[in-house]
């Protein structure tokens, strides 16, 4: 796994981690929250499309290994690790917690269409998504905490260390639902803008979330093609609402391919950017392929910024 140096992306194989496990397949369904980490740096993946499914593990070092095998799991949805090695994960079927042994076992809760886990708060409850509804979880234990009424189908979200819920509301982070303990819900857009443009952070469109360890949350966004150019950042938005730009990757296939094992300017980078983003230790990892047509690309490390 490669230290990359400030203000600089360090690119690296996903495939050349592990000749077992096809990390690559782990990371390519773009509408699911299949990658998530935990505060040991572990990060957390699913390959296969169901019914059946693996959990793989990745350390901090890039050691990847199957902890689990999902039986009859329709559709999986989401994951997020709720501590001492246990897992949750989501499905068309329901909720499933998985234990360090790799057992799975499905939770009595109450009846959910399509469950997505977006994160653990610090009393253990696993906080869910459902449609329009977010939902908190401890045991059998529901909370609903909150509900829209408008149609919204949320499906990208985090939840950070102080068990503040981070949900996108729409197709941009514009109007964030915030839900932070003990305080009403509130919509929030993040300050700040693209470097060398008049772009507005909040107007990028969310294709991952993950939480930062520093409070606040990563985001894999794209600006909006009605805009103009399609261009993918990576932008660490902190618990105040002030965002940074970390990245600037490209989509265009035209553009020079990258190598693995180099490192590239952070706010330059001539790559093709990977879909998923996920803290692991100090490093923010950019995984998974963006692309339809089966290819591999690099992924992406950079230094991750938790001030």
């Amino acid at each position: 796994m490669p230290t990359p140096s400030a203000g600089k992306v360090a690119t690296f194989s996903l495939a050349k981690l592990s000749t077992k496990y096809d990390v690559n397949q782990a990371t390519d369904d773009h509408d699911m929250s299949q990658v998530a980490s935990d505060a040991s740096g572990n990060v957390y993946m699913l390959s296969g499309p169901g019914p059946e499914a693996d959990v793989l593990r990745m350390t901090s070092g890039g050691t990847v290994r199957k902890v689990a095998r999902l039986h009859h799991v329709n559709g999986v949805l989401g994951i997020a690790p709720v501590g001492n090695g246990e897992l949750v994960v989501g499905g068309s079927g329901g909720l499933y917690r998985v234990d360090r042994h790799g057992t799975a076992e499905r939770l009595n809760t109450r009846p959910l269409k399509h469950p997505v886990p977006i994160g653990t708060r610090p009393d253990g409850s696993v906080v869910v998504v459902d449609g329009g509804t977010v939902w908190s979880f401890k045991g059998a234990a529901a909370k609903k905490l909150y509900e829209d009424h408008t149609g919204m189908n949320f499906r990208r979200g985090a939840v950070d260390a102080t068990g503040t819920v981070y949900v996108a509301s729409g197709s941009s982070l514009k109007g964030t639902l915030v839900l932070a303990p003990g305080r009403k819900p509130r919509a929030a857009s993040p300050r700040g803008t693209v470097p060398g443009t008049h772009t507005p952070v909040s107007a990028l469109v969310v294709q991952s979330m993950t939480a930062a360890h520093g409070g606040g949350y990563y985001a894999k966004v794209v600006s909006d093609p009605d805009l103009g150019s399609l261009t993918p950042y990576v932008v660490r938005v902190g618990p105040t609402g002030s965002a940074i730009v970390l990245a600037q990757g490209t989509l265009e296939k035209s553009n020079p391919s990258c190598d693995t094992g180099k490192q590239y300017p952070a706010l330059k980078t001539p790559c093709l950017m990977p879909w998923f983003v996920v803290q692991s230790g100090k490093r923010v990892l950019v995984m998974g392929n963006p692309t339809d047509d089966g290819s591999r690309i690099p992924a992406f490390a950079i230094r991750a910024d938790t001030k």
